[in-house]
């Protein structure tokens, strides 16, 4: 990092609907001697209560010691040494401990099949914990119970890696098994966790709460293009119900208790874009989101038309969402919301308002992409939990634009305004909302270097971005570096700092 050390810290401001960014990019302390500083007494207490619930569990045999502390409360620990790249060894510093709490293929249920890798069907797989875990939430019992010894787990499964999960799979030519159960590791899980007198968290098998969302769990649309033509298909002519949810990434958990998971790159399930015709309006859009023109990596298209996109054209567009599901209802149907726009979802958090409307930040994690954030219309009613709030479906969603001068707008994407207009294509408020990245083109948004995870500080307010890579910054033919971006061959990435007018 030692190009960036001569770098002055850059500064953007901006409103409401505008932002300030700073780009820090300087060398500061180490994390120990910050955490050394900084952690108190009370602060390791609540520390601990989450370390217990995330490193453990009870049939181990393992005494979770705690970390060496100083009578004024500070934390006092070894960091640890560099490990070598070819270690698989996990390191913890010294007075911490580490164990597994779930594992791919786990039951979530006390009467669910055991795993069993070289027998593994799409059904025994749709009833255990899937493949490759992202984002996790906690979710306190009773509701809002922040160190409660009982409490609901969400994980994430982002993707599937068949050539590990299968002893000879063949790249190219998977069987009908191995497909179904691709599609039901993806997706999530809900589990009960509760912790006993030691404070080890263990999974409550025979909890009311515990269930899986797969790649082929029903869901609802919901929002101003869950009505849209692109929306229909064959099996699903009125646009009822959505098979499944793939690819969630980062996510978020909202202030009347449901979770937010997020679809990514839902384009690499998809084959055989190419199929339809040059003046079909679904292929440029198919495009821009990435599907391949020919067969898709995992060939699921093989075995489910639905994934074909000779065969049905439409079932992407159902795809690229943020999925609200209640983690305290297992009866309850989880609604992809559309209000909140179509790309590839690193995550959706959310922040406070002023105003007392719901904001909620999310980048499009991919190189060039976009950073937006949707601002609903109403306030938010603290005495409605669960998925009976309508914020999520009675909004706006804005993509920022940064300027070279330091400042920043957060440009609305609504059907009618600026470019959004019948004469560019765009028929309907769902349409824009269908073709997000289109839309975002057409005002001119800033291009990324693929923003991910974007959070506010809920103390100073603050907006954080992160910005994972982007080696094609600067390089010919693409663009160039900017006052957001201003890192050719961007190889780490950045963080920016987006300070909103008045908070």
């Amino acid at each position: 990092m030692s190009e960036d050390k001569a770098q002055d810290s850059r500064k953007v401001l901006a409103h409401d609907e505008d932002m300030v960014v700073r780009s820090d990019r300087g060398i500061g302390e180490a994390f120990a001697v910050v955490m050394e500083r900084r952690i108190s007494r009370r602060g390791l207490l609540k520390a601990g209560a989450a370390t217990a619930m995330i490193l453990s569990v009870p049939d181990t045999g393992v005494a979770h010691a705690a970390p060496k502390k100083t009578a004024d409360g500070k934390i006092r620990f070894v960091p640890i040494a560099p490990q070598p790249a070819t270690s698989d060894q996990i390191v913890v510093p010294e007075g911490y401990q580490w164990a597994p709490l779930l594992k791919w293929g786990d039951p979530i249920h006390h009467d669910g099949p055991e795993f069993d890798p070289n027998n593994q069907t799409g059904e025994t797989q749709a009833q255990q914990i899937g493949y490759n875990c992202d984002y996790i939430g906690f979710h306190g019992l009773p509701w809002e119970g922040k160190l409660s010894r009982r409490g609901l787990l969400w994980v994430n499964f982002e993707y599937t890696n068949e050539e590990l999960m299968f002893a000879g799979y063949e790249w190219g030519n998977p069987n009908r098994e191995q497909v179904d159960v691709g599609v039901q590791a993806h997706g999530g899980a809900i589990v009960e966790l509760v912790r006993d007198g030691n404070g080890i968290m263990s999974v409550d098998k025979r909890s009311q709460y515990n269930r899986r969302l797969t790649g082929s769990t029903p869901m609802r649309l919901s929002g101003p293009a869950a009505s849209h033509e692109w929306m229909k298909t064959a099996d699903d002519p009125y646009a009822q119900t959505v098979l499944g949810t793939l690819n969630n990434c980062a996510g978020g958990i909202t202030p009347w208790g449901t979770i937010l998971t997020c679809e990514e790159n839902f384009h690499q399930y998809f084959g055989n874009a190419n199929a339809l015709s040059d003046d079909d309006p679904r292929k440029a859009n198919h495009q821009r989101y990435g599907l391949p023109g020919g067969h898709s990596e995992r060939l699921w298209e093989k075995y489910h038309p639905r994934f074909n996109v000779g065969v049905e054209p439409n079932e992407a567009f159902r795809f690229g969402w943020v999925v609200e599901v209640d983690p305290y209802n297992p009866d309850s149907t989880p609604v992809k919301r559309t209000a909140m726009g179509r790309f590839r979802h690193e995550g959706a958090t959310w922040g406070y308002s002023p105003s007392g409307r719901v904001t909620f930040y999310s980048g499009d994690d991919a190189r060039f992409e976009y950073a937006y954030k949707y601002v609903s219309n109403q306030p938010y009613n603290s005495n409605r939990r669960g998925m009976s709030q309508s914020l999520l479906d009675d909004g706006v969603l804005y993509v920022a634009r940064f300027n070279d001068d330091g400042t920043g707008d957060w440009m609305p994407l609504i059907y009618g305004d600026g470019p959004l207009t019948s004469e560019n294509g765009f028929t309907s408020q769902g349409d824009v909302l269908v073709k997000t990245r289109e839309a975002a083109d057409a005002l001119g948004a800033t291009k990324m270097d693929r923003p991910e995870d974007m959070q506010q500080n809920p103390v100073n307010k603050k907006i954080y971005l992160a910005l994972t890579n982007n080696t094609q910054r600067g390089t010919e033919g693409r663009e160039n570096v900017d006052e957001a971006n201003p890192r050719a061959e961007n190889r780490y990435g950045h963080i920016l700092e987006i300070t909103e007018t008045d908070n």
